[in-house]
């Protein structure tokens, strides 16, 4: 009996290290387990990306008849030929077919401030209504007169700029932005 109490303690350890193998081991094969799953997962996911792609690809090709009739019937296109390919930019640029080629460009818009309608229409009736004799005025009396149109021309454009300048101040005032910009603050002070 005194073998066995003075034994005690290594049965305890023995026991408390079969515990800790087992759930250490326990432990290692959940992880195994965990990635098992993951490499799973992995393969299912790129399984699907190959058969979206499969799938893509055979509706193209069922596809490809009819783009092959809607060719031969309407569009009549055709692969190029070697004597299409053009070597280096110079020789495209020098490329003319048929002796008429002409480039085609879109036309260019330039924004520009709106005009006053009054502005607008006694331009054309004071130009058409001189008498020849006035038509001839000096260069200087000329650039007067021009000088004298531009400021209200500026009038009328800058008239539309204050309304919006105003309408920017009202949207982006104290009342709304400023009101957001405090609860910002104090969000950020919490």
């Amino acid at each position: 009996m005194v073998v066995v109490t003075r034994f005690r303690w290594f049965g305890w350890f023995v026991v408390c290290v079969g515990v800790i193998l087992a759930c250490y081991l326990m432990s290692s094969r959940v992880a195994a387990e965990r990635n098992k799953l993951a490499d799973v997962e992995r393969s299912i996911a790129s399984t699907q990306r190959d058969i979206r792609a499969l799938e893509t690809e055979f509706d193209t090709r069922a596809n490809l008849a009819q783009l092959q009739r809607w060719n031969g019937d309407t569009l009549k296109l055709s692969a190029p030929t070697a004597a299409q390919y053009v070597r280096d930019d110079g020789q495209l640029a020098s490329l003319a077919l048929d002796g008429q080629a002409q480039a085609q460009t879109a036309a260019a818009v330039i924004p520009s401030a709106p005009l006053d309608a009054a502005t607008i229409e006694t331009t054309p009736a004071a130009a058409t209504d001189m008498p020849p004799a006035a038509k001839a005025k000096p260069a200087k009396a000329v650039l007067a007169s021009v000088a004298k149109a531009q400021p209200a021309v500026a009038r009328a454009t800058a008239k539309p700029r204050a309304q919006i300048a105003m309408l920017d101040r009202r949207i982006m005032g104290g009342s709304s932005l400023g009101d957001l910009m405090r609860r910002v603050g104090s969000e950020d002070a919490r």
